[in-house]
């Protein structure tokens, strides 16, 4: 077990990826990368309440669904959200989760990339992540088509879409 752990912590704790652990209450455990993303110290993060971090207008959402995780209710594992970092400045975040047990009772294991100048972007590329969404679990795709929950799946499937947009054909008189 003692193996484990370092092996986890040391990934965790070099990871450009936010990596926490928490059981929809508190933080277990949070890495450097969370730490520097939400400007919060480690000891702020872990005695703080988790979802004063959410956005106040996907608090309510992100309760439910790691609720229903929590309890083994399915319930999506990766979306994107924002946060607001100590400072007040608003980041997004992809968001990925699992259920593990940790000290004996259930917990989420998070992992979170910041996408925030992903969101910048503004449309049509981040109008377009939502679609890809739904076939983000499928795992029967033939081997030349990417996930479109890959970057390169999602210019896939958005490509036809721009190309659409700058159609001469498709332009009003």
């Amino acid at each position: 077990i003692r193996e484990s752990e370092s092996k986890f912590r040391a990934v965790a704790e070099t990871a450009p990826t936010l990596i926490f652990i928490f059981d929809g209450e508190h933080f277990f455990y949070v890495n450097p990368a969370a730490e520097a993303v939400s400007g919060y110290g480690r000891e702020e993060l872990l005695t703080m309440d988790p979802w004063l971090l959410v956005r106040p207008d996907h608090r309510s959402m992100m309760q439910e669904r790691s609720r229903a995780r929590l309890q083994g209710i399915p319930a999506p594992s990766r979306y994107e959200f924002p946060v607001v970092t100590k400072s007040g400045e608003e980041r997004w975040l992809d968001f990925s989760s699992g259920v593990i047990a940790f000290g004996g009772r259930v917990a989420v294991l998070g992992t979170a990339v910041a996408i925030t100048e992903r969101q910048r972007a503004g449309p049509p590329r981040s109008a377009l992540y939502p679609l890809s969404e739904p076939a983000a679990p499928a795992e029967d795709l033939p081997p030349p088509f990417p996930p479109p929950s890959t970057p390169l799946g999602q210019l896939i499937f958005a490509l036809p879409f721009s190309l659409s947009l700058y159609a001469p054909h498709a332009r009003p008189s």
